[in-house]
C-alpha cells in the first residue's frame, strides 16, 4: 500500500540556495526569486527539478577556518536533527544525508557571505530568513520549514497534535481545539514571512488554552479495592505516557482533564467498561477499551485526536512523519477512486506530512488502525 517515491534530486523538487552551487551557477537566489515573482512558485519548482551536476571536490575550510568549521559541526549536530540537516544540505545544493560535515558548514559560509552575513557555517536565524523565500509553497516544502524552525527555536510540541501549513488561512495562524483541550495548529502563509514570525505565532498557539468540560462524578463502588490502584496508574502510564492521549481519555471518559494518569482516570475507565458489559473491576487501557473510545471520537468528529491516540497507543513508529493531520477535503486518485490516506512524499530521506482523508476515518476500526501503521509511519 505504502510506497516510497525514488530518492533522487529529481524527484525533490526545491531549490538549492548559495550563489556558486550548480544549480545556482545557472540561477542565482536573485534570479530564482525574480523568477518566482514573475512567473510563480510552480515555474520554478518544475525548472529545478532536473538532475543537477554534482561540484567538483573541494577543500572543505576556505572561508572557515578548521576550528571554526569543526565548531560549525559540533553547533549544528547539537541543534538539528537529521530530518532538518537533511533539508539545509539540500537547500545549499550539497549531496544529501543525515550528517553535518565541515564542508556543508563551508558551503553555509559561502551562502552567508554573498548575502552580507557573517560567515559562521552554522544555520543560524539570519540564515533561514535567507533561504525561506526560496521554498515552494507546497504542503510538502513548507512542512519541512515547520519542523527546522521548531528544531532550530527548540520548541516543544508534543502537547499538540499536528501543526501543519493551511493555504487558506490569510493570517499567522489558527487553532483548532479537541474536547482534551490539546491543539491542532494550522499555519497560514503570514507565518512564513521570517524566522521570528513563525515562531512567535507557533509559542502562541500552543500558549492558547481550550476550554475542557468538567468531569461527571462515578459512582463511589466504582474500582474500591483500593489495592489495584496503585497498579492500574502505573500500568496506564507505561502503555500510554503521552499527555495529548490521556487528555483525549479523559475527556472522553468524563474524568476531570489533568493530563496525568491518577484515580479519578482509572475509575471512569472502569465505569465505562462495567457499562459496556466488561468484567469488574476493570480500569485497564485495552484494546477494546481504545477502540470504544475512538469510536466515540469519531462519532464527535474529534478525527486528529482520534489519529494521535492510535499511533501512541499502538507506538506506531512516526520518525519518518513530520505530522500526521486529518483533511477535510477528500482528495481523488488519478483513477477518480478516493485515497484513504496519502504520504506527500519529499524524497531525499526525509520525513514526509501524511494526512488522512474521509475516507479513511469512514472504514472499520481495523481498517483505520491498519492505514495509519503503514501512512503514519511517513
Amino acid at each position: 500500500m505504502r510506497v516510497r517515491a525514488p530518492e533522487t534530486l529529481a524527484t525533490a523538487g526545491c531549490p538549492a540556495l548559495p550563489e556558486g552551487s550548480p544549480r545556482t551557477r545557472e540561477f542565482g537566489p536573485s534570479a530564482i526569486l525574480a523568477l518566482q515573482r514573475t512567473a510563480g512558485n510552480a515555474v520554478v519548482t518544475a525548472m529545478l527539478q532536473r538532475q543537477p551536476r554534482q561540484p567538483p571536490p573541494r577543500h572543505p575550510s576556505r572561508l572557515l577556518t578548521p576550528r571554526a568549521a569543526a565548531a560549525a559541526v559540533t553547533a549544528m549536530t547539537v541543534r538539528y536533527d537529521e530530518n532538518s540537516i537533511r533539508f539545509l544540505k539540500r537547500l545549499v545544493g550539497r549531496p544529501v544525508d543525515g550528517t553535518f560535515t565541515e564542508a556543508d558548514a563551508e558551503t553555509i559560509a559561502v551562502a552567508q557571505k554573498g548575502a552580507g552575513q557573517t560567515a559562521t557555517g552554522q544555520a543560524d536565524e539570519a540564515f533561514l530568513d535567507l533561504v525561506f523565500p526560496l521554498i515552494p509553497a507546497e504542503e510538502r516544502f513548507r512542512s519541512q520549514a515547520i519542523h527546522l524552525v521548531i528544531d532550530h527555536a527548540g520548541i516543544d510540541v508534543s502537547g499538540a497534535f499536528s501543526i501543519h501549513w493551511d493555504p487558506s488561512e490569510t493570517g499567522a495562524g489558527v487553532v483548532t481545539a479537541s474536547r482534551g483541550g490539546v491543539n491542532s495548529i494550522r499555519l497560514g502563509s503570514g507565518a512564513f514571512a521570517n524566522y521570528r514570525t513563525m515562531v512567535t505565532t507557533i509559542r502562541a498557539q500552543l500558549a492558547t488554552a481550550s476550554p475542557t468540560a468538567a468531569g461527571t462524578p462515578v459512582a463511589g463502588t466504582t474500582l474500591a479495592d483500593p489495592n489495584l490502584h496503585a497498579v492500574l496508574i502505573a500500568t496506564n502510564q507505561s502503555r500510554l505516557p503521552q499527555v495529548r492521549s490521556i487528555r483525549t481519555i479523559q475527556s472522553s471518559v468524563g474524568a476531570p482533564v489533568t493530563g496525568r494518569w491518577d484515580l479519578d482516570t482509572v475509575r471512569h475507565i472502569a465505569a465505562k467498561q462495567q457499562a459496556s458489559g466488561a468484567a469488574a473491576p476493570g480500569g485497564l487501557l485495552e484494546e477494546a477499551t481504545i477502540e470504544a473510545i475512538g469510536r466515540d471520537l469519531l462519532a464527535a468528529q474529534q478525527f486528529d485526536a482520534v489519529l494521535y491516540l492510535i499511533l501512541d497507543y499502538y507506538r506506531f513508529d512516526t520518525s519518518h512523519a513530520l505530522n500526521v493531520r486529518y483533511e477535510p477535503v477528500q482528495a481523488l486518485s488519478p483513477r477518480g477512486t478516493p485515497p484513504l490516506a496519502e504520504t506527500k512524499f519529499t524524497g531525499l530521506g526525509l520525513a514526509s506530512p501524511v494526512v488522512v482523508y474521509p475516507a479513511g476515518v469512514a472504514q472499520p476500526w481495523p481498517g483505520l488502525v491498519h492505514t495509519l501503521a503503514f501512512d503514519g509511519k511517513g
